[in-house]
């Protein structure tokens, strides 16, 4: 029997649909083959097991395998998967460095165009007593609609899409509420798709999966439609 540790909750924003990703999780585990174990992370960054507070080694003592469901900030920045590094439990998704650089979106990009991908143009605003100004500055070098999103959050936590520049600003102000940063993007209308790599599967060093486009519900925003 392989005991499996699933990590829920956590102290970012996306707390609520981390818990129901790991609900999902743990009622799907086959248990002829795997023993599910509930750790919760509660929004202080406090470990739970069976309610009771304790040290991550002390929760995850005995654990064979992590899957990690908590999003954002301290699930896929790289935070949680430096702790399971350091005791040693093996997990799913990616390490340290890749799980870091992956949720800067700005760093992202800048990998990714060394590597020739095409992506929509951007800047990236930070706190400054100049703000509102080089946010006008940001507006006037994009065609609206124009992108807002925080620099460094999953689950398109406080993004907006705005036509106008009052619009904007609000969602510049907005996102600085998830980010130290904010990037401004170019708005590209277009079909959304998702393709998942798998390491090591079927005699393959990358696997990928079949793509799956993202079809949103209209008139809700975007963090909504990803519940």
């Amino acid at each position: 029997m392989i005991k499996v540790g699933v990590l829920r909750g956590g102290p970012s924003s996306e707390h609520e649909i981390s818990l129901l990703s790991g609900g999902a999780v743990l009622s799907n585990l086959k248990e002829d083959r795997f023993q599910g174990v509930d750790i919760f992370i509660d929004k202080e960054g406090i470990w739970h097991v069976r309610g009771i507070p304790m040290s991550p080694e002390q929760a995850l003592l005995g654990i064979d395998v992590a899957i990690n469901v908590i999003h954002g900030q301290y699930g896929e920045d790289g935070t949680i998967q430096k702790i399971l590094d350091r005791v040693g439990v093996p997990y799913s998704g990616a390490g340290v460095f890749a799980s870091a650089l992956s949720l800067n979106k700005p760093l992202t990009k800048e990998v990714l165009s060394r590597e020739g991908v095409r992506m929509p143009r951007h800047r990236v605003l930070k706190v400054s007593p100049n703000l509102e100004s080089e946010a006008r500055e940001a507006f006037r070098a994009f065609s609206p609609p124009i992108i807002i999103k925080p620099a460094s959050a999953g689950s398109s936590v406080g993004m907006k899409l705005a036509k106008t520049f009052d619009e904007f600003w609000d969602g510049v102000k907005s996102a600085f509420h998830h980010s130290r940063e904010v990037m401004v993007e170019e708005y590209i209308k277009g079909k959304e798709a998702t393709v998942g790599i798998v390491e090591g599967l079927r005699g393959e060093k990358y696997y990928k999966l079949l793509p799956i486009e993202i079809v949103p519900p209209k008139g809700i925003d975007f963090f909504r439609s990803e519940e």
